[in-house]
Parts: C-alpha cells; sequence; structure tokens
C-alpha cells in the first residue's frame, strides 16, 4: 500500500515486480499511466468473472 499527497509517476519504475496500481483516490489518475486502474474497474472485473 502507498499512501501520498502527491504522486511521481516516474518513481513507478523503482517498484518493477508491481505490474498494476489499484488506485482508490482521484479517478484521474488512470489517465496519466497504464499501470493505474481505479477500484471500480476491478470491482467489475471480478464481477464479469461470476
Amino acid at each position: 500500500m502507498f499512501i501520498a499527497n502527491n504522486l511521481d509517476l516516474n518513481q513507478f519504475e523503482n517498484f518493477p515486480e508491481i505490474s498494476i496500481y489499484i488506485n482508490t483516490a482521484c479517478p484521474g489518475l488512470m489517465l496519466d499511466s497504464d499501470k493505474i486502474i481505479n477500484l471500480e474497474q476491478v470491482e467489475e472485473i471480478l464481477n464479469q468473472k461470476k
């Protein structure tokens, strides 16, 4: 879990073992990186697999 007020998306490269980040805050973050998805998307994916 990462908690921050400001994100430097370049810092994601310091964690190559993480392939995707789940955002629970600002939905617009998803537009900044293809490694970020919003929590709502996770819920949709899980519901589709039922």
